[in-house]
């Protein structure tokens, strides 16, 4: 598009510098001819080519300035999450050594999803982040949102309260193993295929497939 817009612009001028020699009685064959035709064409070729030098340099510094506002943001937000994934877990770990009671641990539960949602809801982060890994923040964020109100619902069984939390920390793992990827894939240090092979990996090691229904009936 800037190559076109170039081309328009000497197009444009050199047919205004032949109507304007023309006009002075001058022949199409000395005006193509003529030094002062090269002599300014030379000089037009230069400003433009200084104009789209400058045009790219600006480009390439926006898009540096803007990739590292997103890392920053992904930063920001994993430290968030990190520190109630770390409080969570370590109110599991004092129920399971009986010093706290469930409902204890239901009242202390982290869960503050403000700065997530936003950064989630940012247009920036949306437009410069791996589909793959935005994706699955937006899966986990809803997962979790959902075990915290199944939390609030149902918050007198002590069982049913402490498996709620533990569901509610294996997401906070999830966002902070795709937000750590994700920084590191702004960074350069992934490619998009790396990303992909590294999130099969880590799905596959946490979760049990399924088995097909159908290969089970036959059986």
């Amino acid at each position: 598009m800037l190559i076109i817009t170039c081309l328009g612009i000497l197009i444009l001028f050199v047919i205004q510098f032949v109507l304007y020699k023309k006009n002075q009685n001058g022949s199409l064959k000395k005006i193509f001819k003529s030094e002062q035709l090269l002599d300014v064409l030379k000089e037009l070729l230069v400003i433009i080519l200084g104009a789209t030098v400058a045009l790219n340099f600006t480009n390439v510094e926006e898009k540096k300035q803007t990739k590292e506002t997103v890392m920053r943001l992904l930063e920001v937000t994993y430290s968030d999450i990190s520190m109630q994934y770390v409080a969570n877990e370590i109110l599991l770990d004092n129920y399971k050594q009986e010093r706290m009671s469930a409902q204890q641990v239901k009242y202390n539960t982290q869960y503050n999803t403000a700065l997530f949602e936003n950064v989630l809801n940012n247009d920036t982060v949306i437009t410069n982040i791996s589909p793959l890994m935005y994706s699955m923040l937006v899966n986990d964020f809803r997962n979790l949102s959902l075990f915290y109100e199944s939390l609030e619902e149902y918050s007198d069984n002590d069982e049913y309260v402490i498996t709620m939390i533990s569901n509610m920390n294996s997401h906070n793992e999830n966002i902070m193993w795709a937000l750590e990827k994700e920084i590191k894939h702004l960074k350069g240090e992934y490619k998009e295929q790396e990303l992909k092979d590294l999130y099969q990996e880590y799905i596959s090691s946490k979760y049990v497939e399924i088995p097909n229904l159908e290969n089970i009936e036959n059986k």
